[in-house]
């Protein structure tokens, strides 16, 4: 799904159908899908799994701001660079779409997530409490925003973190 204000992300897997490890045990090499068919890999004998995805939408609150949401990575697969890439694609498609900000909202429980996205450029926006069952019990939410900069010369968005590879679809 893709138009001018927002996309969605899938990071897919390729692994024999009989795999006798796991996931966390195996190197794997994160490409862009163009890459993939480049490559011309021959994957007629391994299993497509679906292991992480994110979306970038438009804020309907906040002016020339987008959301990133949906970011998640299945919990074999994490500590790979795939939520990395993710991410970085996510923010590459709003600095190209011309928005101002990108914003993403995390709770207390997902620590490791936050810290990607503080070492991606993200700052500390806000924190609340959402009410999960009436005024019993809460969470604490964070929400973080990244900046997009834009160059003195040409006023173009520029991306302040490293490229990376991720298949889009």
């Amino acid at each position: 799904m893709s138009n001018a204000f927002s996309c969605f992300w899938v990071a897919e897997a390729f692994e024999p159908y009989l795999m006798t490890q796991q996931p966390k045990e195996i190197h794997y090499t994160v490409m862009r899908e163009e890459q993939f068919y480049q490559a011309k890999l021959d994957v007629s004998l391994q299993a497509k799994k679906i292991v992480g995805t994110v979306s970038l939408g438009k804020s309907y609150r906040l002016d020339r701001s987008a959301w990133i949401k949906r970011l998640c990575v299945h919990e074999r697969y994490r500590r790979k660079g795939i939520a990395s890439c993710l991410l970085n694609d996510a923010i590459q498609f709003a600095i190209d779409a011309g928005y101002s900000c990108a914003n993403i909202v995390a709770s207390e429980y997902t620590e490791e997530g936050r810290e990607l996205c503080f070492k991606k450029g993200f700052e500390l926006k806000q924190m609340y409490h959402k009410s999960i069952l009436g005024s019993y019990i809460t969470i604490l939410m964070y929400e973080l925003t990244y900046q997009i900069k834009l160059t003195e010369d040409d006023y173009s968005p520029t991306l302040d973190f490293e490229k990376a590879f991720l298949t889009q679809f």
